[in-house]
């Protein structure tokens, strides 16, 4: 898989060429003047095009393109008592384009979101290898696409992010612009075909290919490939009463830094349903593998499941199983009100470091007022456009919440907690989070370049905004992240704090001026970080 994060990018332009084709097919909208697609300007000066559907297809049929472009100017000053060759200031330039795209039309439904960034440094740090790269992007797109009607489709993901190669060497803040060998950009992608067939009115079955991977730029500890295939029968429907299933699953996972492990699963499970709002679950089977070690072994597998939903606004749902790794669990609540969403989960499961999604991932602030802003804005398209509009005119950053770790080499099992709730008032936000998490290495008898023994850390985060007018706001935000340490590394902390201002100085433009102070406590290489930033924006 190496080099996929080079597909990342055109995987998510491939969203615009079907929605062009949809629109200039669709036959004029009844009452209408000439056939094709309807052009009119967005709320944020993209373009959104639109066609009657054509029999078989959902009416709505809408493409939003959104494109930007931000320059910024960064003073940044390093205080380092480790290493006096990072000491010193630093003048950053940066031009940074965008572009953003939403589809919904009818079977393919998708969305995309890309920032580039271009950088120039006054200074060079001295230190080798620890420079930041003249060119950064970062990627969040998903593609979904029903290929043939009921029975062929297609779930496509691929990303772009900035990593920390390991939880024990220096760490920086997300928007931090100073040079961090231990920081890497890692692409992933994730593509996924599968046929389904309704065997008769009592029975349904479905065929799964999956191909994964994840590569860094600079770094083969990012590098894992894993391809799957699963095969499966179940009851057809989801009503009262009772249901069934049998799967088959193949998987091979292949990190570049150790060694290629196979996973065959069988399984069989019973549902039941005794009402609408209920769902009670439990299988068993069996799984042969030769994670962590070099023959393979058969274990026997079962579980237990349950799901409420007592409205769409609140949801629980608890899985916990029985694996080769031990007992592993999934649960999940959430809950949301007009103003407010809450949600806590817990994970533990294994971590193959392939898939782009992972394992007990956090919410971030996107996501969680999106969910909040389900009832007011029911399509997904306004809500997007309401949730980022919100983010912006506050000076929130979509990704404000605490990810926390560092890529993963090696198949791993990884426990992890997440709490996190957002608060959205007329004129102010709050959003928080916290999160825990411990990493061990399964595969211990591959030569891995990560350390082997357990990686623990915790943290938390928060955003706060107040809207002082119409066009301008201010925020204030944040984070601590802990590293405990271990018999071969020692531990570290790192707090920042930022506080921003934004606003509007016309329909289009935009000017921010922000500030951050840092500290990163370790034995290895402790460090101050200053910086004050400016940075005036143009959307078309």
């Amino acid at each position: 898989m190496s080099g996929c994060r080079l597909f990342a990018l055109p995987l998510a332009l491939v969203l615009v060429a079907p929605a062009d084709a949809v629109a200039q097919d669709a036959p004029a909208a009844a009452g209408g003047g000439a056939s094709g697609a309807a052009t009119a300007p967005t709320s944020e000066g993209g373009t959104e095009a639109s066609g009657s559907a054509p029999r078989g297809a959902a009416a709505g049929r809408r493409l939003t393109i959104t494109t930007a472009i931000e320059a910024s100017e960064t003073y940044n000053e390093t205080r380092s008592s480790a290493l006096a060759e990072r000491n010193g200031v630093d003048f950053v330039t940066r031009v940074s384009p965008s572009l953003r795209l939403n589809l919904q039309s009818g079977r393919l439904q998708g969305n995309a979101s890309w920032v580039g960034s271009a950088s120039h440094h006054s200074r060079d740090s001295g230190v080798r290898d620890s420079e930041p790269k003249a060119f950064q992007q970062n990627l969040n797109s998903n593609l979904t696409a029903e290929l043939v009607e009921g029975h062929v489709f297609f779930d496509g993901r691929a990303g772009i992010s900035q990593q920390a190669l390991s939880a024990f060497d220096r760490q920086s803040a997300p928007d931090s612009v100073a040079g961090n060998a231990n920081r890497t950009e890692v692409g992933s992608l994730y593509l996924s075909p599968s046929f389904r067939s309704r065997i008769s009115d009592w029975a349904k079955a479905e065929f799964r290919l999956v191909a994964s991977g994840t590569n860094g730029r600079d770094s083969i500890a990012a590098d894992s490939t894993t391809l799957g295939a699963s095969v499966s029968l179940a009851s057809a429907g989801r009503g009262l009463g009772l249901g069934w299933a049998f799967s088959a699953n193949h998987q091979t996972t292949d990190p570049k830094a150790s060694r290629e492990t196979v996973n065959d699963r069988v399984n069989a499970s019973l549902t039941w349903r005794p009402d609408i709002d209920w769902e009670f679950s439990a299988n068993a089977g069996q799984e042969d593998t030769d994670v962590g070690g070099l023959e393979r072994r058969r274990y026997d597998n079962w579980g237990l499941g349950l799901r409420w939903t007592p409205s769409p606004r609140t949801e629980l749902s608890l899985n916990s199983d029985r694996r080769f790794f031990g007992d592993g669990w999934r649960f999940v609540f959430q809950h949301r009100t007009p103003r407010t969403v809450w949600r806590y989960s817990t994970t533990r499961d294994v971590s193959n470091g392939s898939d782009p999604a992972g394992v007990g991932q956090p919410q971030t602030a996107y996501q969680l007022l999106f969910a909040q802003f389900a009832s007011r804005f029911p399509d997904p398209v306004e809500r997007e456009q309401a949730v980022r509009d919100f983010l912006r005119a506050l000076g929130i950053p979509a990704e404000s919440l605490v990810s926390g770790g560092s890529v993963n080499g090696a198949i791993s099992l990884q426990e992890r907690h997440d709490l996190s709730a957002a608060w959205t008032g007329r004129r102010a936000s709050v959003t928080v989070s916290a999160f825990s998490s411990d990493t061990r290495v399964l595969d211990t008898v591959s030569a891995v370049a990560t350390d082997p023994g357990r990686t623990q850390l915790w943290g938390w985060n928060v955003a706060l905004g107040w809207r002082l007018t119409p066009q301008w706001s201010i925020s204030l935000l944040g984070s601590r992240q802990l590293v405990q340490g271990n018999a071969s590394n020692p531990g570290n902390e790192l707090k920042s704090v930022t506080a921003s201002l934004s606003g509007q100085l016309g329909p289009r433009t935009t000017l921010g001026l922000n500030g951050r102070y840092s500290v990163f406590n370790s034995p290895r290489d402790p460090y101050r970080e200053t910086a004050l930033g400016a940075s005036l924006g143009l959307r078309f």
